[in-house]
């Protein structure tokens, strides 16, 4: 049996080196990449003598024939109100980016399409001695590992649809795509953002796994989740979203497992992210913006034979795209060979359902089987539960042709755990006025919330966190309460807004 990791890589071209692969069975495939190009911009000082904001500096910066481009600010002094202003002279995007902006992103702009940014530096009255410095530009291409780019089918086919691709187009608002970082990432109902761990630990044989803060690939901590995906170009090379649909990946917080040092088969079960995104070039959350997330619970025995979805940004070569020298390969078996010439629904958002096969929970590790069409880059997705559309675990491993893909689920001990305390910390409680729990086996958890306030008032532990997802929590229905009156401290958060509490 050889099933692969559903993921894929944009390559640091003379930067990071391609893993070697060994006859594993979670093994990096890749698509289009990119390369970091030396772009010196220098603002030189300026003062804001003025009594308006003035535009003080302009430049370009242009890469003949690229499909996107992103810049890197190696220094900046943009006092209180001045701001750095990106535009994508193809696309017409923008990115304003003030001092708090730039520390949000990690001093990185968003990704704009096209081949041409329009740089302008303002200034505001009374700021003093501003300017900024880019230092490189990454600039995207096609897949170059294979010259011509005009694929080849594989006789085995796809180990990771089972069948025909059942996939159709989507917009799921809870569903995002890691750019530059090759996943599929999704909200839960605290906030969360949840993919798989081989999507974070690039070097699993030197990191292993991180509890809850490891390691993590550097690849990682640069990218973004985008919402909005607009569709690949006709030969495949996926386009960013607009800025505002753009979020960045922070270190504020990141925990994750993947246990596939040693050999990959040790992953299954155990290949999670539970991780924290900025706000986009507006300031918004995605929580604000997308206002939509995925309830969580555990799987079971009674999941076998029900029908599951996963909802993802996989490969799609059907039908072949458009090929040429630049052309983004799928390269569906990782053995970095082209097998197929990508087309314009690459990587973009698509869904399908199949039926259960199997469960196991070993307490470490904890999964499921289905029949479900999946391909690489799916890896990070949802499994969903059709019947109540709550996520069940994260898509993982690819292996219809062995009798199903796989999926890591939230009966696994170590993800249980980091999901459920996220940010807060330990001793959280949540509640949840649509309460799923078994009634009167409520334990207070993401996967078992109370279905009161009161009761999550009383399960939480002093200086802790009550978590209150999105509903009406009526006075008779018992949301009556006085916090505090025991003497515990405690902070109320509502992640995602539209709390009604009391009417």
């Amino acid at each position: 049996m050889f099933t692969s990791r559903k993921s894929w890589q944009f390559v640091l071209a003379a930067v990071l080196a391609l893993p070697t692969l060994s006859n594993a069975e979670t093994a990096p495939p890749e698509t289009a990449t990119y390369s970091v190009e030396a772009r010196v911009l220098d603002s030189g000082m300026h003062q804001g003598t003025s009594d308006e904001i003035t535009l003080a500096y302009q430049d370009i910066v242009y890469q003949q024939g690229a499909p996107w481009l992103r810049l890197h600010v190696s220094d900046h002094h943009l006092g209180d109100s001045s701001y750095l202003l990106i535009r994508s002279h193809q696309t017409g995007a923008e990115q304003r980016m003030t001092t708090t902006a730039l520390e949000n992103w990690g001093n990185h702009t968003a990704f704009f399409g096209g081949d041409l940014l329009e740089i302008e530096l303002y200034v505001a009255p009374g700021d003093h001695d501003v300017f900024v410095s880019i230092d490189h530009a990454w600039v995207g291409t096609g897949s170059d590992q294979v010259a011509g780019g005009n694929g080849r089918e594989v006789e085995a086919g796809p180990r990771s649809l089972c069948g025909g691709d059942s996939r159709v187009a989507s917009n799921d608002p809870r569903v995002g795509r890691l750019f530059g970082g090759g996943c599929t990432a999704w909200m839960a109902s605290n906030g969360a953002f949840l993919t798989a761990g081989h999507c974070v630990d690039g070097d699993p044989d030197q990191a292993g796994p991180g509890l809850p803060n490891g390691v993590v690939d550097i690849g990682f901590l640069n990218t973004v989740v985008e919402f909005n995906v607009p569709p690949s170009l006709p030969n495949g090379i996926p386009q960013p979203a607009l800025p505002q649909d753009q979020y960045p990946v922070t270190g504020a917080f990141v925990a994750y497992e993947f246990a596939g040092a040693n050999s990959d088969f040790d992953s299954i079960g155990a290949d999670w992210a539970v991780f924290h995104v900025g706000p986009n070039a507006n300031g918004e959350t995605p929580q604000q913006a997308q206002n939509a997330f995925f309830r969580v619970s555990g799987a079971g025995e009674s999941t076998v034979e029900q029908t599951l979805r996963v909802t993802a940004y996989g490969f799609d070569w059907t039908p072949t795209g458009t090929g040429g020298p630049s052309a983004a390969c799928c390269d569906i078996n990782s053995d970095f060979i082209c097998d197929f010439v990508c087309n314009s629904q690459n990587v973009t958002q698509q869904t399908s359902t199949g039926v259960c096969t199997e469960f196991e929970d070993q307490g470490t590790k904890a999964w499921l089987r289905y029949e479900v069409d999946t391909t690489p880059a799916t890896s990070g997705g949802p499994v969903i539960r059709e019947e109540n559309g709550h996520a069940l675990g994260i898509n993982t491993n690819s292996g219809c042709a062995s009798g199903g893909n796989r999926g890591m689920t939230f009966n696994q001990d170590n993800l249980k755990d980091s999901l459920n305390n996220y940010i807060w910390g330990s001793g959280v409680a949540y509640a949840d006025a649509t309460s799923f729990c078994v009634l009167g086996t409520c334990s207070g958890s993401i996967y078992n919330p109370h279905p009161t306030i009161p009761e999550a008032v009383v399960d939480v532990a002093n200086g802790s966190t009550v978590v209150i997802i999105p509903g009406v929590y009526a006075a008779a229905n018992g949301n009556v309460f006085c916090a505090g009156a025991d003497g515990k401290a405690m902070t109320f958060i509502a992640p995602f807004g539209g709390v009604s509490i009391g009417n």
